[in-house]
């Protein structure tokens, strides 16, 4: 009976693993989604050329 046991708490312990990477996969998925978008939208870049250079 020890061994139905251990097997149990071996297979609950891989179950807890297993959805823990799948939430941080899932997390993984959202921010690469919003980094996908961010990247697919418009950019527009303002330049002022009228000032003269200044250097450090």
């Amino acid at each position: 009976m020890a061994t139905v046991g251990a097997g149990l708490k071996l297979f609950d312990q891989f179950s807890n693993t297993i959805n823990h990477a799948q939430q941080a996969m899932n997390s993984t998925l959202i921010v690469a989604d919003r980094l996908k978008q961010t990247l697919q939208g418009s950019l527009t870049l303002h330049i002022d050329v009228t000032s003269p250079f200044k250097p450090f």
